[in-house]
This record gives structure tokens, C-alpha cells and sequence, in this order.
């Protein structure tokens, strides 16, 4: 359908990603981000439809971490940009200056600079996560606190 479009992914500590699910409220439609075990089912289900098409398309693909777009936003954003073959703009770094309208559950978000206070912030819930961590177990990074062990 879009023979030149270039895929991004961002990748996101699958714990964090469901943390974040479970404690925003979407409404009655998303009835599954109420529930952790669903939270990590829809997670590891992404993923494996994230590495089908990752395998299956033909274009270029760029993973961004979002772990290391916080640590390093100009680096991350740059190569970003470098890969869309666009030219650097500074105002890449203050998006959260725009005025556009936003209608996403993450909106007070996007108005402010990045933060790193959401990495990891998994850890703080451990104790009441197991459900969840249990049915991560297998899809985390080897290089990421092992599911297993976070889930005692």
C-alpha cells in the first residue's frame, strides 16, 4: 500500500507499558486496561504482532527505546530524523510547546518536556503486579529484571 513508508516501533519496558494501561482510565471501551493479567495479554499479543510484521515487511524499520529516547532525547530524536531523510529542526526538542490540539489520555503529557520518572516506575507496584508480571515472563529483554524474580 505504501511501498516507501519507513516503520518506526517504540519499544517500552513491557512493564511499564501495562502499568501505565492499568492506571489510566480509557473508558468502557478498553475494559481489558482494567485488569493486569489482560494488560500483560494484550502486551505480549503487540509483540508478536509487532515481530510478524517487523518480519514480513519489506522497508526500513527503526526501533526507538523509549528507555533511551528519555535519556537522550536529542540523540534518539535526531536519529529519528536522520531516518525519515528529513533536516534537523531544533523545535524537534520542544514539541511540548505546540498549540495543536491533543485528545489522547496522555494530553497534560504531552505539554511538558520529557521525564524520566515513568522508567521503571514498575518497581515501586511490584508487590501487587503479579498477576501481570507472570504473564510477561518470557517476553522481556534478557538485559531487564527478570520477570520471574520480580514477580516473589
Amino acid at each position: 500500500m505504501f511501498p516507501n513508508a519507513r516503520i518506526i516501533i517504540c519499544r517500552r519496558d513491557l512493564r511499564d507499558v501495562c502499568l501505565s494501561c492499568y492506571t489510566t482510565h480509557f473508558g468502557e471501551d478498553l475494559i481489558w486496561s482494567c485488569d493486569l493479567e489482560e494488560c500483560a495479554a494484550r502486551a505480549v499479543e503487540i509483540e508478536r504482532m509487532t515481530d510478524h510484521w517487523r518480519s514480513v515487511l519489506p522497508g526500513p524499520v527503526l526501533e526507538i527505546h523509549y528507555e533511551a529516547l528519555v535519556a537522550d532525547l536529542e540523540a534518539e530524536s535526531r536519529r529519528l530524523i536522520a531516518f525519515l531523510g528529513l533536516d534537523w529542526d531544533p523545535a524537534c526538542l520542544e514539541f511540548h510547546k505546540t498549540d495543536r490540539p491533543v485528545t489522547t489520555a496522555s494530553l497534560w503529557q504531552v505539554r511538558q518536556p520529557l521525564y524520566a520518572s515513568s522508567v521503571g516506575r514498575w518497581r515501586r507496584y511490584r508487590a501487587h503486579l503479579g498477576p501481570m508480571l507472570k504473564g510477561l515472563i518470557g517476553h522481556l529483554p534478557e538485559d531487564m529484571d527478570s520477570a520471574a524474580g520480580a514477580a516473589d
